[in-house]
């Protein structure tokens, strides 16, 4: 029989007094449940219309799939016009654009924002969007460095900052990785806000969720008497409904210290004394405890750290990746030199739907 210890120290989960998320879904009817958040949305557009909300009109820069759009529109904003470069994204929007939809009578156009000028007529009183994150990301620092605005698509916000001096909106929301903030040592950020301050505007920012955690604990520990790799990610997917359970939130990402914060989570992994371990297992073991994560290594650096021949390296990685774990290499990331690995996370974060899943490491120790 299989045994597990996962002293997790969560605080009750029953709630004290009702928040005011809480509260809002009491008025709205809704309850959290299969598609609640669909539920949410379409409740809040409805809440709105019928206690004379006067919908904002709103023009979406950098719109993408259309995800930001959706949540604005249900929160009483009118999305006139989207803007998307992406052809493959702007179908999507189109479709929902559709009479019916979610998002029935936009207006989505397919240009790069360089070469979108609105008619003269266009009034909007809001202008949302976040342009491309890339040149912030924790994604783009670990892969090439953090360029911040010295890369193409990190000077995008320019065009932003043109359309707001054109279209004059009373208002604007600007989305971004938190990444941001810290890129080129904040110098970037100054430089961005400074842009909007001189087009009129005053700027009031915010990174959500890094100070919403209230655990208890800054520690996970499994040991197990019987391990297999389905039950190692059953106990880590355990642990992020725990998460989500309580404090609303999953983002284990964000609490091992994505990007520039400091971790606030530690994983242990121990096993019986007189159980026989493999070397892949103390592999996993190391890596759960941070050895050899989020620093691009060889595989020389690799078998240093974890105490294994560098011959075997690459086979205990791909085994990593076949149980979740994230694993990049030159071919699924070009920016990372040959013969170097990253391994971003100390737990397993892809699921069947990962775009790096579908990158291959390839057959070689390169």
């Amino acid at each position: 029989m299989q045994q597990l210890s996962l002293p997790l120290n969560l605080p009750n989960t029953s709630a004290n007094e009702v928040t005011w998320f809480q509260h809002i879904l009491d008025v709205l009817g809704v309850s959290r449940g299969a598609g609640w958040c669909d539920k949410f949305g379409l409740s809040l557009r409805q809440w709105l219309m019928q206690h004379g909300h006067t919908p904002i009109k709103t023009l979406s820069l950098f719109s993408g799939g259309g995800g930001l759009d959706i949540a604005f529109h249900d929160a009483g904003f009118d999305i006139v016009q989207m803007v998307e470069v992406e052809a493959k994204y702007v179908q999507t929007l189109r479709q929902n654009s559709m009479p019916g939809k979610w998002l029935e009578n936009s207006k989505a156009i397919c240009v790069d924002i360089r070469e979108y000028f609105p008619h003269t007529e266009l009034e909007v009183d809001f202008i949302i969007g976040g342009p491309p994150c890339q040149s912030f990301s924790a994604a783009g620092r670990r892969a090439a460095g953090v360029s911040g605005t010295k890369d193409a698509r990190g000077i995008l916000f320019q065009e932003y900052v043109r359309l707001l001096k054109t279209l004059k909106p009373k208002g604007f929301l600007f989305e971004n990785v938190y990444g941001i903030t810290g890129a080129r040592n904040g110098k970037d950020w100054q430089k961005i806000q400074n842009a909007f301050k001189e087009a009129g505007y005053t700027i009031y920012f915010r990174t959500w969720g890094n100070d919403k955690w209230s655990l208890g604990t800054n520690k996970v520990m499994l040991s197990a008497n019987d391990l297999n790799q389905h039950l190692f990610i059953a106990v880590w997917k355990f642990f992020e409904e725990k998460l989500l359970e309580v404090t609303g939130m999953a983002d284990l990402v964000q609490l091992s210290g994505y990007y520039q914060y400091n971790p606030r989570i530690s994983g242990v992994m121990t096993f019986h004394q007189e159980l026989k371990v493999n070397l892949f297992w103390r592999v996993v073991q190391c890596v759960v405890r941070g050895i050899g994560v989020a620093i691009q290594l060889s595989a020389q650096g690799l078998a240093s750290l974890w105490g294994v021949e560098a011959e075997n390296v690459f086979s205990y990685l791909q085994d990593l990746r076949s149980m979740g774990y994230e694993v990049r290499n030159h071919n699924t990331n070009p920016q990372i030199p040959k013969g170097e690995y990253l391994i971003p996370y100390a737990f397993p974060t892809l699921t069947p739907r990962s775009v790096q899943l579908r990158k291959n490491l390839g057959t070689t120790d390169e």
